[in-house]
């Protein structure tokens, strides 16, 4: 969801816990899946995202296997943090990527613009540019600032300490549907936040933190079709 565009990871994933946040007639309108800093994104376009994204993995055979919930999850959580991203560019001294061409969408995705599901892959791909490069600029400069160093990826993540950090300071609030967050790393509304087989596709990885691959190919192969997202898992085998 570990990474990151990601999906999105695909989206990239977090360190904030959740838990007792909740989207009611008191704070947040009924059908948004999450909001910050008075900005928000609906549930629909988020089921719609869903849609599209596993039926573009159900058409490619050797592509990962998600909990369908794990997914929808993930997205909203990613939507956030890109947020996070944007309202932290001039402190951070962020040149964020603007519209994004519709060739990177094809090249990336195989979608055109022709396509029905074009424009969830055109939002996956604006929240993955947010979750990419700009977290690793992120935590360059917040390592410089502490007067160490570290890689790509050591920054990678300092940027998501920094950038969740923000969600919390900011009040993130996810709609309760998606469950909570285990550890601020995975959703664990049905536990099965982990990809089964495979590597995902560069910018699709999804928060993918599991220590059994085998108990959740388990899981995953018990679930109905319906809320699996990825390739039916009836003649899977564990990954070795």
């Amino acid at each position: 969801m570990r990474r990151r565009t990601s999906l999105v990871s695909v989206l990239a994933a977090t360190a904030l816990a959740v838990t007792g946040c909740g989207l009611t007639d008191d704070g947040a309108k009924p059908g948004v899946a999450a909001e910050v800093d008075g900005r928000s994104v609906e549930l629909s376009r988020v089921d719609q995202t869903v849609h599209d994204y596993c039926s573009l993995l159900e058409s490619e055979p050797t592509a990962p296997s998600y909990a369908r919930a794990a997914v929808r999850a993930q997205i909203a959580w990613n939507w956030a943090q890109a947020v996070a991203v944007e309202e932290l560019a001039d402190e951070y001294d962020l040149t964020l990527p603007g519209k994004v061409a519709p060739a990177a969408i094809k090249r990336n995705w195989g979608v055109g613009p022709d396509d029905d599901s074009f424009e969830s892959f055109e939002w996956l791909s604006w929240i993955g540019q947010r979750l990419g490069q700009p977290l690793e600029q992120i935590g360059t400069r917040a390592l410089a600032d502490g007067r160490s160093a570290g890689d790509a990826q050591t920054a990678a993540e300092v940027g998501e300490a920094v950038v969740d950090e923000w969600l919390e300071e900011n009040a993130v609030v996810l709609n309760p549907v998606f469950g909570t967050q285990q550890d601020g790393k995975v959703f664990t509304g049905d536990d099965l936040s982990a990809a089964y087989s495979g590597v995902a596709r560069a910018g699709e990885e999804l928060a993918l933190e599991t220590d059994d691959e085998g108990a959740i190919y388990e899981r995953l192969a018990g679930l109905p079709a319906s809320e699996v997202c990825g390739s039916p898992l009836e003649q899977a085998a564990p990954v070795g």
